[in-house]
């Protein structure tokens, strides 16, 4: 997992992975509020990227997820959410893993490292961190706008 200030992103990966490469440039150069909801493909089956919008929700409404063929970064263009994350090896899955969506559900018990996304934050989560996102800031829902990049893994 790595977080930071999206302008920061690009100078921590000595890019290796040329579908990485291809994600950081994507977000420099696009005009991210511009974006309809929906997918954007960026290339292929390799890069592209989710646009959402929805209402975050509380905790106890959370499930945690993990993937084996992407990597996610998590992008919030309006509002803020909690990420909630532990080891994939600590999820105990009750909905299996699916690969033709790459995703696999259930719940931890485990202690997690918690991650505030909004205000220009963005998080890479890799195959081996099972998330929990979508979690409201604060004691209440709020609107949050997400750009989720997935990148395949080389």
């Amino acid at each position: 997992m790595i977080v930071c200030h999206v302008k920061d992103l690009a100078s921590l990966f000595d890019v290796k992975n040329k579908h990485i490469e291809r994600a950081l440039n994507w977000l420099k150069s696009t005009d991210l509020d511009a974006l309809p909801i929906g997918k954007q493909v960026i290339d292929g089956v390799n890069v592209f990227a989710l646009i959402s919008s929805y209402e975050t929700k509380p905790l106890e409404e959370g499930k945690y997820e993990y993937h084996e063929k992407y990597i996610d970064f998590q992008y919030l263009t309006a509002g803020k959410e909690l990420i909630y994350v532990v080891p994939t090896s600590a999820i105990d899955v009750n909905v299996p893993y699916s690969p033709e969506k790459d995703i696999a559900f259930g719940s931890s018990q485990a202690v997690p490292s918690l991650v505030v996304i909004g205000d220009q934050t963005i998080v890479q989560l890799d195959p081996l961190d099972g998330h929990m996102p979508c979690i409201q800031f604060g004691p209440t829902r709020g609107t949050v706008r997400k750009i989720v990049i997935k990148v395949k893994v080389v």
